[in-house]
């Protein structure tokens, strides 16, 4: 009768382990297969910056204006060295849907018509670029966000050849050329970081007709400075700056320099 007990014993812990290992396997299995239908969540990407900018209009005001005595484009004119306004003409352009610029059709020209100022070295054009659906037109509203480390305007021609448009990258060939002087209340812009609301234009060439490129390119979440701390020219973004951003508006502008 003993033996009998003890061999009942035997079996039910036997049977009792042989479940355990079950369970135990079982469970393995379901962890295992548990990780394999996990959904991974793809690493999220840095957020980038918004501009904040509605760039639905966009105005393009050139104006003649004279310098205080002795001074000259060379020098590098800033807005408080302007004494006289002479006369100026503005231009509004709409983007459609598509980001595709359409001049107002209350515009009073659909051109500018400028002189070199040969003859008169102390006036310049002065060119401003605003956007007027936003509260603060220029660059303003963008400062304490740091938004004038990322964007900047580029003053751009572009000429024909072989049926294709090419970007002209040699200064020299420019029929214009153009200074940074951005300036919001107190704080100059131009040094270390141009935007170019607002700047000074000479025209080079008489009897030249072009087309003025007005660019405005957008780094996102980097700085548009190249890595070496140089900031790119006005007549377009460097290669560096190129693969980092992105082309927000570009506006084709018809000049004609008549002497």
């Amino acid at each position: 009768m003993k033996i009998k007990k003890n061999k009942r014993f035997k079996n039910n812990v036997l049977f009792l382990l042989v479940g355990l290992f079950a369970l135990s396997f079982f469970t393995a299995c379901s962890q295992e297969n548990s990780k394999e239908d996990e959904v991974i969540e793809p690493k999220k990407e840095e957020k980038e910056d918004t501009t904040n900018l509605d760039i639905r209009e966009v105005t393009v005001e050139l104006d003649q204006v004279k310098l205080a005595d002795g001074m000259t484009f060379k020098d590098h004119p800033k807005r408080e060295d302007i004494v006289k306004e002479i006369s100026g003409i503005g231009l509004l352009f709409h983007l459609d849907k598509d980001g595709n610029p359409k001049p107002d059709k209350y515009n009073s020209a659909n051109k500018f018509v400028v002189k070199t100022l040969k003859s008169e070295p102390n006036c310049v054009y002065r060119l401003m670029v605003s956007y007027p659906r936003n509260k603060n037109w220029g660059i303003t509203g963008f400062s304490d966000n740091k938004l004038n480390y990322k964007l900047q305007h580029f003053f751009m021609n572009y000429i024909n050849e072989d049926n294709r448009e090419v970007w002209v990258k040699d200064p020299s060939k420019l029929p214009f050329t153009y200074i940074y002087s951005d300036l919001f209340w107190e704080d100059g812009l131009i040094n270390p970081s141009p935007v170019g609301f607002y700047g000074f234009m000479q025209f080079l060439k008489p009897h030249t007709n072009f087309d003025l490129t007005i660019g405005l390119f957008y780094t996102g979440n980097k700085t548009k400075f190249n890595s070496d701390g140089t900031i790119s020219p006005f007549w377009g973004p460097s290669s560096e700056l190129s693969k980092k951003g992105k082309w927000l508006l570009k506006i084709k502008i018809p000049i004609e320099i008549e002497d």
